[in-house]
């Protein structure tokens, strides 16, 4: 494949990122433009990736295309956001099953799973705060079950529980979870060991 110039690779690079905005995608299109030498990881002036621009869209066959064809899941995008950060603020089914697929591509890439599911942005939020902030319970419980931390606060010292208890529509969370700190003095640890049990 001969050298692309840079306005050509912009192009192809805009190509993709619309290509993965849209509902009607074909998947080959967006093999054919990788092919033809776009960047999968490559960035808008959000910092947005491809796949958080499809996992923002809700698009669960492109965010699997892009897996598949080595899409990175631990970026960030505008504000430090991980692409956990942007699922957890939609309740659709498209949307839980791309935090699903994306919570099990990350157990197989042997970077540690808290690590991922405990990052933060400038907020200090953290994708199991950002859940609870917009009362998607299920999001909680598939994170929580991923191992997510339940003592990590928020930029006021408020931890998941705190925010839980004081959000009427998601007090399910603290129900349905419960969390035994007196026996595991490192959160991490504990999280990581399965703490926060169905009750």
């Amino acid at each position: 494949m001969p050298k692309l110039t840079a306005d050509e690779l912009s192009a192809l690079n805009l190509e993709l990122a619309n290509v993965c905005m849209t509902r009607k995608t074909d998947i080959n299109t967006i093999a054919t433009l990788l092919e033809q030498g776009a960047e999968i990881n490559n960035r808008d002036y959000r910092e947005q990736t491809p796949l958080a621009l499809a996992v923002k869209s809700g698009l669960d066959i492109v965010v699997d295309c892009l897996i598949k064809n080595g899409a990175d899941i631990y970026s960030r995008h505008e504000y430090e956001r991980t692409v956990l950060m942007t699922i957890v603020g939609d309740k659709g089914e498209r949307y839980l099953n791309i935090l699903n697929m994306i919570i099990s591509h990350a157990k197989t890439t042997g970077i540690e799973i808290s690590h991922f599911l405990n990052a933060v942005d400038t907020q200090h939020d953290t994708a199991l705060i950002y859940a609870i902030k917009v009362n998607n319970i299920t999001a909680c419980a598939l994170l929580l079950e991923a191992g997510a931390s339940c003592d990590l606060g928020d930029k006021h010292g408020n931890s998941p529980l705190m925010l839980a208890n004081s959000n009427n529509g998601i007090n399910d969370v603290t129900k349905r979870y419960r969390c035994r700190r007196s026996h595991h003095p490192n959160a991490y640890q504990a999280a990581a060991q399965g703490w926060c049990k169905p009750s």
